[in-house]
This record gives structure tokens, sequence and C-alpha cells, in this order.
């Protein structure tokens, strides 16, 4: 057998493996009442909701710059070749 053929079934196997034994441990927790609900301070939900607006500045930033590259590669692969410019070609 294959690496591929390995990884393939190592998946099958123990992807259903960890699911039944997060399923389990979760319904041991809740038998033993661990998984009791906690209420946050006001100055918490303060921190959260500081740090969730700051976390959409960045996704709005690295989705400026995602889109600059976009451009970037766009104009690169558009351009003409290098070396008809060395020859004294000229555009247009």
């Amino acid at each position: 057998m294959d690496k591929g053929s390995l990884a393939i079934l190592g998946l099958f196997f123990v992807s259903p493996i960890c699911l039944f034994g997060w399923l389990a441990w979760d319904s041991w927790l809740k038998r033993r009442g661990k998984m009791t609900p906690t209420a946050l301070s006001p100055a918490l939900h303060a921190r959260f909701d500081a740090i969730e607006r700051q976390l959409d500045v960045v996704a709005v930033e690295v989705e400026r710059l995602a889109e600059g590259q976009r451009f970037l590669s766009k104009v690169l692969t558009e351009r003409p070749p290098v070396t008809a410019l060395r020859d004294g070609a000229t555009e247009g």
C-alpha cells in the first residue's frame, strides 16, 4: 500500500474514533456538572467588543492587501515580455 492510501485509511479510522472520544468526554463533563455557563463581567464584554472591532479592522486591511496583490499579479501577467522592450520595440 502506498502512503496516500494509508493516509486516507488513517483519516477514516482516526476521525470517528476522535469524534466518539470527544462526544464521550463532553457527555461525561455534562453529567459531572463541569460545563455550567458563567456570567461575564461588563468589563470583559467591553474588552471582547474592542477585540472584535479591532479584528474587523484587521480583516478589512488584509482584504485591501489581497486586492492589491491580485491587481499586481494581473498587471505583471498582462505586461509585454521584457525581451521585447530591451530589443528596442516600442509599445502603442
